[in-house]
This record gives C-alpha cells, sequence and structure tokens, in this order.
C-alpha cells in the first residue's frame, strides 16, 4: 500500500526541487558572502573586541568551522575554501554536495567573524534548511530543468518538510522583526527612521542621504516611513503562510523592502541574504498544487487515489 502513495507523493513534488528560483535564491545567499569574503579583510571580520579574545573562538561546536581548522595568518586557506565554495553555489555544481558545503561555509562565517550580523546568522540556518531540502537533487546542473537522479520517496519527504520549516523560519523572522519594534518607543511614536538615517555609522549619505533627511525632518514623512517599515514586516510574515499568490506578493514587498534598505542605509549582504532566503522560501509552486491534489485524491476516496498518475510538469 505505501509503495504505489510513495510513488504518486514523489510524482505530485517532483517540481518541487527542480525549481530555478531555488537556485537562484541560494546563489544570491553565497554572492552576499563572496562579497564579504572577498571585500572586506581578516583583520575587519576578526576586529579586537574589549574583555573578548579576538575571534575566532573555536570551543564547542565552533570547533568545526572551517576557519577554525585552519592555522595559517589570516585564515588564508579557509577564506580561499570558503570563497571556492559559494563559487561552487553559484555555478549550479551538484545541488545535493555544493548545499552542504554552502551550509558548512555559512556556519563557519556566523560562528567565526568578530561582529556577524544578522545577515550571517540568518544565512547560517537558511543553508542549513536548504541543505536537507537538496538531498534529493543530484543533477550535475541546478541551473538547468530536469528530474533529480537521486530522488525517492524518503528524500522527497526530507525535502517537502524541510521546504515548509524554512518557510515557517523566514515567517517568523519577518513577524518578529515588525511586532518586536513595538517594545521601543521610537518605532511606536514614529520616528525611528529620524535617527536612523542621521546615525554616523550607517545612516543615508550622498543624494539619497539628502533626500531621507529633508522627508524626516517633516513629522508626517518620518511615521509614514517608520510605521510603513513596521507595517511591511508584518505584511511579509503573515504573506509567507499564505498561498502561493500570496507568497508572490510578499517576495515582492520583500524585494522592495530590502532595495530601499540597500538605498538608504546600506547592508548589501545582510538584504541580499534575506532576498535570496525568501525566494528559496518561495520558490515550489506548482509542486505545491500537485501535492494539494493528490491529497485531495487521497482523502476524497478513502484511500490510495484511484486515478491516472498526476504528470510530471515538463521545463
Amino acid at each position: 500500500m505505501l509503495s504505489p502513495l510513495c510513488r504518486r507523493v514523489t510524482r505530485a513534488i517532483q517540481a518541487f526541487g527542480s525549481e530555478r528560483s531555488v537556485q537562484v535564491g541560494r546563489s544570491l545567499i553565497a554572492l552576499a558572502q563572496l562579497s564579504v569574503l572577498l571585500l572586506t579583510s581578516w583583520s575587519n571580520l576578526t576586529p579586537a573586541i574589549v574583555g573578548q579574545r579576538i575571534a575566532p573562538h573555536c570551543v564547542g561546536v565552533i570547533q568545526g568551522s572551517l576557519f577554525c581548522l585552519d592555522h595559517t595568518p589570516d585564515a588564508l586557506f579557509a577564506r580561499i575554501g570558503a570563497v571556492l565554495a559559494c563559487l561552487l553555489v553559484i555555478s549550479g555544481f551538484v545541488p545535493a554536495i555544493s548545499g552542504v558545503l554552502h551550509a558548512w561555509v555559512s556556519f563557519s562565517l556566523s560562528s567565526s567573524i568578530g561582529l556577524p550580523d544578522g545577515g550571517e546568522s540568518a544565512a547560517a540556518v537558511t543553508t542549513l534548511i536548504i541543505a536537507f531540502v537538496l538531498l534529493r537533487d543530484w543533477r550535475w546542473n541546478a541551473w538547468r530543468h530536469g528530474p533529480s537522479a537521486g530522488s525517492s520517496c524518503a528524500l522527497d519527504g526530507v525535502a517537502w518538510g524541510s521546504w515548509w520549516i524554512l518557510r515557517l523560519q523566514m515567517a517568523f523572522i519577518y513577524l518578529e522583526s515588525g511586532l518586536s519594534k513595538f517594545g521601543t518607543d521610537e518605532w511606536v511614536n514614529g520616528s525611528a527612521l529620524y535617527y536612523v538615517v542621521r546615525d554616523p555609522s550607517f545612516g543615508a549619505s550622498g543624494p539619497v542621504g539628502e533626500i531621507a533627511r529633508s522627508l524626516t525632518e517633516i513629522p508626517i514623512g518620518t511615521a509614514l516611513l517608520t510605521w510603513g517599515t513596521i507595517a511591511l514586516e508584518v505584511a511579509v510574515g503573515a504573506l509567507l503562510l499564505g498561498g502561493p499568490r500570496a507568497r508572490k506578493v510578499a517576495l515582492g514587498l520583500v524585494i522592495a523592502l530590502h532595495l530601499g534598505i540597500i538605498v538608504l542605509i546600506g547592508l548589501w549582504s545582510f538584504a541580499t541574504i534575506m532576498m535570496g532566503a525568501v525566494i528559496v522560501a518561495t520558490a515550489p509552486e506548482r509542486g505545491i498544487n500537485q501535492h494539494r491534489q493528490l491529497l485531495r485524491l487521497v482523502t476524497t476516496k478513502g484511500g490510495l487515489p484511484t486515478t491516472r498518475p498526476l504528470p510530471i510538469p515538463s521545463g
């Protein structure tokens, strides 16, 4: 009884692992990490912090970090290895392998550099989940459409469950980010963006900075930008839990939100990582629709479907 059902489950989510948008999302994450590795010196990634030893702190599970295994000056070999792994991800080479390597690099960056931001932490969690999503995908190149040579009922189930975990994780990140702002007076009273754009380290600069400072000089302008940010984040979190159309809207809002962050205050790597993660979380629409058709057939027939197998979509 289980074997026919497994075959139908595999068919129902066949499109999931071969979605090119999954590769686009993980490539954006790898591209953001490449920018950190190539454009930032090791001394700036591991600054001296008062009261702490210079990173990386190789204790416990962090001993498995790529940068803890390299004892050369400035972790040269580890950084080269991390760069090559990111390039491998972007190339699309055997996703099942490059997905695991990508998770290792993300964990290493998040746990080993001195001042990781939210982007490094999000990448570490996201790429670990994506690695489980990709365990079924043994194609030579993820940029090309085609069935996975390593697909099975069990691995399809792991991929499906992992995608749901990623979707819930991203929804939680945006909901928590939006709702937690209600605990800060500046966000509640609508003045937070006034101070953000004027921050001496991360504030807006250049022509964009002039426009931002002019807008935030007006109380209604500051309030709209501040409360609009909260509304966008909460909306994204809620829409990610909806159907295919809702998730498309969520992706559009995420791209608009993070492009705005890039233009206003920079944070390129953080914004790119978040956009890449949401692209993966919203990717497998065709597989979802087919999976629902399968479940509907199973529940209405009181057992295994009696209709002909669902077709595997081409392209």
